[in-house]
């Protein structure tokens, strides 16, 4: 059985949000663009924590990873983010860039 994990970093920007970039903690290459990100098939190489970075004509910030974790265990049948298991699994990520 295959498992399938999206993560979504929600915003809330003024400015509005021009770009989403995903990453893999520890690593400087973006693993993906858009404001979701999706493995349709979760390994446990897939364990890591993952954040986005959101831009907007102001500046930038970041979400907080998020810990994705596949274990000999869950990977049968589900896979693990923050500790819960589950066959579809959504994490919300949530940023914000504003004026003050």
């Amino acid at each position: 059985m295959s498992v399938s994990v999206t993560l979504k970093c929600n915003t809330d920007g003024n400015p509005p949000v021009m770009d989403y970039i995903w990453y893999k903690e520890d690593e400087s290459e973006p693993v993906a663009y858009g404001q979701t990100y999706s493995f349709t098939s979760i390994t446990e190489e897939d364990s890591a924590p993952f954040y986005c970075k959101t831009r907007n004509r102001i500046g930038h910030d970041y979400a907080y990873p998020v810990p994705v974790t596949c274990t000999e265990e869950c990977s049968k049948a589900a896979a693990g983010i923050g500790g819960f298991c589950g066959g579809f699994i959504v994490a919300i990520l949530f940023t914000v860039l504003c004026i003050r």
